[in-house]
């Protein structure tokens, strides 16, 4: 679709607003139970800065994983906030492979690391 918009295509956020218009958010209930419904004021899973998309969200038996891109060629700061505490998180290759990039600070439900223009990552997460 074509979509009007100011300045540069970093500006309208245009891979953003790509993803929004081909894969629209679909919520499931899956096994409700009661009180396990979070507040609607509450993601699920959030990240910053909004030139950081997340790709996949999956759980093995090695833990939960986040993969994430840099979409606008602009290094900077990313903070991932879980729905859960983790107790750790590790960076991973695209194989699940441990990787010593980029350095993690992990606090409960929230982690922060830098990443540079146009870099994937993937984090494994472990729960408490």
């Amino acid at each position: 679709s074509l979509r009007p918009h100011r300045g540069d295509w970093r500006f309208a956020q245009a891979p953003l607003r790509a993803q929004e218009h081909l894969y629209p958010i679909r919520s499931r209930h899956i096994h409700p139970r009661a009180g396990a419904d979070a507040s609607p004021q509450r993601s699920f899973l959030a990240v910053t800065p909004e030139t950081v998309a997340i790709s996949a969200w999956f759980w093995n038996d090695a833990g939960y994983h986040v993969r994430l891109y840099e979409s606008a060629g602009q290094p900077g700061q990313v903070e991932i906030r879980l729905p859960f505490v983790a107790r750790v998180c590790q960076p991973v290759d695209l194989n699940g492979r441990p990787s010593d990039a980029p350095r993690i600070a992990l606090r409960q439900d929230t982690a922060r690391f830098d990443i540079r223009a146009w870099e994937i990552i993937t984090l494994q997460f472990s729960a408490q």
